[in-house]
């Protein structure tokens, strides 16, 4: 079975390496799972040795094309694509990018509220060591932990031997598929340019269904007085998440529809409003697509763009003019309003 995994892994990312951020680490997971076949002796030691140079060339020839297509260097990003990568304090940046895998792994667990972009302060800073989310940040890292070693451990002692049981190397192999794909996309090694985002939870998504009916069939197993319970338990699970899966169905179906959603699902983000005025303004509802680029300003006060536009909607030229200025203070390198300034001063 792990072997299997691991090409199922591998093959993955051969065809999504050089597409996708989060397939840059699925290579790396084929040598880690050759090392959990070396500790249970699943290979030949010929065969492991030709397959983990086979893997690390794999590995080198991928991320060299990766890199050849950026030119050879790391992108840049704004403030409002990545707000931690842009702050001085070294311990606002460690808090925050130490709690954006607990934020993604809540929207893995419990999917209640999504949105198609959390940019521009959707998750706020954690500046300080009295933030609540410092605790949430330590529980998740303790228990992913623990974990990882009880399984490593093929077991562990009694108290996870219900969890885990034997069957260590299934758990190992969940817990990479949650972890390694979503590893570049996390902030932890290199700055990425967002902080959380559904499309790079795919992968570990695969892991957390291994996980769960791994864990359903071993408590199935050793308390089967339960057995209706767990059954009863599962079948909620899975009505609750095919109705959520069906519903954001309905919520990309259409741009109106998904811009209307990700006012409603996150009111603190800026670009969804900027994203909403825009939709209203191509409707001819000048007057929301008004109310909206102000809350966007308001959200994020160097909002070029908002403000460009809302320069452009604006009838009386004073408050054009203003906007289109404050536009171009924010960024002195905004085409557009530089050339609506240029449009008034004819």
């Amino acid at each position: 079975m792990v072997a299997s995994l691991a090409w199922l892994v591998g093959w993955a990312g051969g065809v999504e390496v050089v597409r996708v951020d989060t397939a840059a680490a699925a290579m790396e997971m084929l040598s880690l799972v050759d090392s959990l076949e070396r500790r249970i002796g699943l290979e030949e030691v010929d065969t492991k040795k030709e397959k983990v140079r086979r893997e690390w060339w794999f590995i080198s020839v991928s991320l060299g094309a990766r890199l050849a297509l950026m030119n050879g260097s790391f992108p840049r990003f704004s403030p409002q694509d990545n707000p931690a990568a842009c702050v001085r304090s070294d311990l606002t940046r460690f808090l925050t990018y130490a709690f954006l895998p607990v934020f993604n792994a809540w929207l893995l667990i419990c999917p209640i509220r999504l949105s198609y972009d959390w940019q521009m302060g959707s998750i706020p800073l954690v500046e300080t060591l009295w933030d609540l989310r410092n605790v949430y940040s330590a529980a998740f890292y303790f228990l992913f932990f623990r974990l990882l070693r009880m399984a490593l451990r093929k077991g562990g002692s009694s108290r996870f031997r219900v969890l885990l049981g034997e069957d260590g190397p299934k758990i190992l192999v969940s817990l990479l598929f949650i972890s390694l794909p979503f590893l570049p996309a996390s902030n932890l090694l290199f700055p990425v340019g967002f902080v959380a985002a559904e499309r790079i939870l795919y992968t570990p998504s695969v892991g957390m269904c291994i996980l769960t009916a791994h864990g359903i069939d071993r408590v199935q197993r050793s308390l089967p007085k339960f057995r209706k319970v767990v059954l009863l338990c599962l079948c909620l699970l899975l009505m609750s998440f095919s109705v959520k899966t069906w519903d954001r169905n309905f919520v990309w179906k259409s741009r109106a529809s998904l811009f209307e959603s990700g006012v409603r699902e996150n009111p603190w983000n800026a670009k969804v409003h900027y994203n909403y005025a825009n939709l209203q303004k191509d409707l001819g509802d000048i007057e929301t697509a008004v109310k909206h680029y102000k809350i966007a300003i308001r959200l994020w006060p160097s909002y070029s763009s908002a403000y460009n536009n809302l320069g452009a909607l604006s009838e009386d030229m004073v408050e054009a003019e203003d906007s289109f200025l404050r536009a171009i203070k924010a960024n002195p390198q905004h085409n557009g309003a530089h050339f609506n300034l240029g449009v008034i001063y004819m």
